[in-house]
């Protein structure tokens, strides 16, 4: 690391008497990145001609069943290969300039910038007279701040629950938080909400709500849910099961998948959703064509037949909301 120069050694005065811990700032050389001109790639489906995307991925996998090495991993690197050399070259990602998000948080009032505003002049004023009476005021400063931002929180949430629950429409709901914490980019996401529908804002007490509901069995049964006809259900099927003789039915539980499983699971996926990991819309398989569909259905039997699952399978984005 270069040599940093010093740019000045201060003694603290934040307190009553002169502390004897030193301030020293330095003046580091190392980059730093412009928050303004933060970009992120990204691809538009919208107005995409499916009509090519569908004759080139039936040139692409055309010659597949020559093409298989009968190694599901290195079969399934080749699969992802194509598809993504075609879908650069279809639906190339371009760079989007991320908006800045608002400089101050979503809670912040008139207020709590007179009261923020007034605790700097304190600092200020302390520092140029280190005595009893201004420290008495920084503190008393402190304390009003303090006391501002928390009803701020409280007020702001109370807001947010109230008009989040006039909205039954999910994407009304995102257009009211949006709204009410001024961002409008996609990395925003919903607040935690206790049973209380108090806003939770400390980290700990995040950890703790998420930890209750993902983890503690009784919280995620609904307060509608009959446990008593869940155990009934749970024993007859118990039982049906055991009524069979499951060993002499290896033939019929080791069937392959058929195409026609693969067309109707495919249809059945929702279109417009985001893609996973591998950056793959469900729009590239839906307008794929026939040769695709074979190569996914002949992927899925190598799977099921060898007992191997691609490591990429395991992988998907998760996002609290």
């Amino acid at each position: 690391m270069p040599h940093s120069p010093l740019q000045s050694c201060t003694t603290l005065t934040h307190e009553r008497v002169h502390s004897d811990h030193v301030a020293i700032l330095l003046d580091i050389a190392i980059d730093t990145k412009n928050h303004n001109n933060i970009t992120r790639t990204v691809r538009s489906i919208k107005k995409v001609d499916w009509q090519i995307w569908t004759e080139t991925m039936e040139e692409k996998f055309s010659t597949w069943p020559e093409e298989q090495s009968n190694n599901l991993t290195k079969d399934y690197e080749a699969f992802t290969n194509i598809m993504q050399t075609a879908l650069d070259d279809i639906i190339p990602a371009k760079p989007v300039r991320i908006k800045k998000d608002n400089q101050y948080p979503c809670w912040m009032n008139e207020t709590v910038k007179k009261a923020k505003k007034h605790l700097n002049y304190s600092i200020k004023i302390f520092k140029k007279r280190n005595n009893i009476a201004n420290f008495e005021r920084l503190k008393e400063a402190e304390v009003v701040y303090k006391n501002d931002v928390e009803e701020a929180k409280e007020e702001w949430a109370k807001t947010l629950v109230i008009q989040l629950d006039e909205e039954s429409d999910p994407g009304r709901m995102w257009a009211v938080y949006k709204r009410l914490v001024k961002k409008d980019t996609e990395y925003a996401t919903l607040p935690l909400i206790d049973e209380g529908n108090n806003i939770i804002f400390n980290d700990l007490d995040k950890c703790k709500l998420l930890e209750k509901v993902f983890f503690d069995e009784i919280s995620r049964l609904s307060p509608s849910f009959d446990t008593a006809f869940s155990d009934q259900i749970e024993d007859e099927y118990k039982n049906i099961s055991a009524s069979q003789d499951l060993n002499n039915q290896t033939e019929f539980f080791n069937q392959v998948i058929s195409l026609d499983e693969v067309i109707a699971a495919i249809e059945m996926v929702k279109l417009g959703k985001s893609p996973g990991p591998d950056g793959f819309f469900p729009e590239l398989f839906h307008y794929a064509g026939d040769n695709l569909m074979t190569v996914i259905c002949d992927l899925i039997n190598q799977s099921w037949a060898s007992g191997v699952v691609p490591q990429s399978w395991k992988h998907a984005n998760v996002k609290f909301i």
